[in-house]
């Protein structure tokens, strides 16, 4: 997959921004073109070997959405004219509200298809748009990807997750706007709030559909590895902290160590325990990484006085 951390911070950003142009994902054999209108997606074009695939008309008849006798009649009296769903609708073909849901339907189709183009790159062309589309209506980026991602990432990502969870930085972003079910939402809840084990967090869940959007949320960053070296080294630092442990066993010198090796000391566990470490976890854990360097630096300051 294509995907990554960096594209759902960009399209995030591009949601924020309101802003307008298309998002392109640029594959060997073939191109993603999503248009984007003041922040929200609207239209999604896939060319390529499959670029006839998902049209708007195979849409509709796999959703059973479109009415087969209005559709010959139109055809009789009118060709159809660009953009397609419009005429559909105006036809008596199919309603705005179902040309809706199939347009949606398409998109999503496309986009899962895009993040799984090879050695592709991505960019995001601020300003342009096709014109005579059928644009989407009320789906946002959050939506949209994940639930491409679902269709695209294996059933097993929650399986082989690291050994601890924790909602990420943009994850917290990501799922203010996303729609979920009511165990999904509970289980980001409890994530949000703190750390969990990764098979604990299995063991909670008892639907395959929330299974489905844990995994998309670990596929595109929205949580990631609780586990990482920094993160134990804070918990056993705060461990400490919480003790009130003396200068040495905070910056694990010996007794007889002087200022110089305080002072490395001290500089060796800001690289790995200063809040910027964390900026992906949430406020409570950049919270603790604070009262930890703020023991840090106090046990430096207290050596040999």
């Amino acid at each position: 997959m294509v995907f990554s951390r960096t594209t759902l911070v960009a399209l995030l950003a591009v949601e924020r921004a309101k802003a307008t142009g298309v998002f392109e994902v640029v594959g060997e054999d073939a191109t993603l073109r999503l248009t984007i209108e003041r922040g929200a997606p609207v239209f999604a074009s896939f060319s390529g070997e499959e670029s006839a695939a998902y049209s708007i008309g195979e849409v509709l008849i796999a959703r059973e959405a479109i009415n087969v006798v209005a559709y010959a009649k139109a055809l009789q009296q009118n060709p159809p004219v660009a953009p397609i769903g419009t005429w559909l609708v105006e036809s008596g073909s199919t309603s705005r509200r179902k040309l809706n849901a199939a347009l949606a339907e398409q998109m999503i189709a496309r986009v899962a298809k895009g993040l799984s183009l090879v050695n592709a790159r991505t960019e995001f062309l601020e300003g342009r748009r096709a014109t005579q589309l059928d644009t989407v209506d009320g789906i946002t980026i959050a939506d949209l990807l994940v639930s491409a991602v679902r269709r695209v990432a294996p059933n097993d990502t929650l399986a082989k997750a690291p050994r601890r969870l924790a909602i990420t930085r943009v994850g917290r972003e990501l799922v203010k706007q996303l729609t979920m079910g009511e165990e999904a939402r509970q289980v980001v809840s409890l994530l949000t709030r703190a750390p969990m084990e990764r098979d604990v967090l299995r063991a909670s869940i008892s639907q395959p559909e929330t299974k489905q959007m844990i995994g998309a949320l670990i596929t595109v960053g929205a949580i990631g590895s609780a586990t990482t070296a920094p993160y134990r080294l804070l918990l056993r630092k705060h461990r400490e902290v919480e003790k009130s442990a003396a200068p040495q066993v905070l910056l694990e010198l010996p007794r007889a160590a002087d200022r110089n090796q305080a002072r490395r000391a001290l500089r060796r566990f800001a690289k790995e325990l200063h809040p910027d470490r964390f900026s992906e976890h949430d406020e409570a854990v950049r919270q603790t990484s604070r009262e930890v360097m703020r023991a840090l630096v106090d046990a430096e300051a207290r050596w040999d006085a």
